[in-house]
């Protein structure tokens, strides 16, 4: 997806495996498997240093363990999408859906790959059905947000983070996007009172203050 906007553009969510485990409670067939599990560990340790390609190796070494493992697949999908190889990511959530088709992770990161590559309609189907899987969950309606807002449909991308942030109040990446929106509408003060509230949560959400600081420079 292209890169473009003023202030500071939504990020398409890339699900690997923590955030897949902490968002869905569906168990993988790894997770009764001590010695995948041990890998796990290692893939995770390799993919928060950055180092997305090893952690790649680890997770298809659990798949040897455990070649019907979904999440493993879907943490694959989500590290091609960190490296930035929508085509390969499209495929490994593909084979996560296969193995699993009520694993909404997966439906995310099929929709990620495949709003990488422009082809945003069929993008906004496979988040629909994630959200139809997960209403819960915000990221569904979260990434059709970042549909809209990376064909520059600012007000429409507002109304998607919105509904988001109504699903949960506290989901950062909806306080800071919507911000994000409400700058490029000029609505600056509605922007700072998001970013506000993200800060009071994390006051380590360094890309919220850095926004804020520029709202407060430019002193609308």
């Amino acid at each position: 997806m292209k890169t473009r906007n003023v202030w500071f553009a939504a990020i398409l969510a890339v699900f690997c495996w923590q955030s897949a485990i902490s968002q869905d409670h569906q168990q993988s067939p790894s997770e009764k498997n001590p010695k995948a599990v041990e890998v796990i560990k290692q893939a995770l340790l390799l993919e928060n240093a950055g180092q997305f390609e090893q952690a790649i190796a680890k997770y298809q070494e659990v798949l040897k363990l455990e070649p019907k493992d979904f999440a493993a697949m879907t943490s694959i999908a989500g590290l091609f999408g960190k490296l930035q190889m929508p085509i390969e990511e499209e495929a490994w959530a593909l084979k996560a859906i296969a193995a699993n088709p009520k694993y909404f992770p997966a439906h995310i990161n099929y929709g990620n790959g495949l709003a990488m590559q422009g082809k945003f309609d069929s993008a906004i189907k496979a988040y629909r059905e994630a959200g139809r899987l997960a209403p819960k969950s915000p990221l569904p309606i979260y990434s059709q947000g970042v549909v809209a807002e990376n064909q520059d449909r600012f007000e429409q991308a507002l109304a998607l983070y919105k509904k988001a942030l109504e699903i949960d109040p506290k989901f950062e990446d909806g306080l800071f996007s919507a911000a994000a929106m409400h700058a490029n509408l000029k609505q600056f003060s509605d922007a700072k009172v998001l970013l506000k509230k993200l800060l009071d949560l994390n006051p380590q959400a360094e890309d919220a203050r850095q926004m804020l600081e520029a709202i407060d420079r430019k002193k609308p």
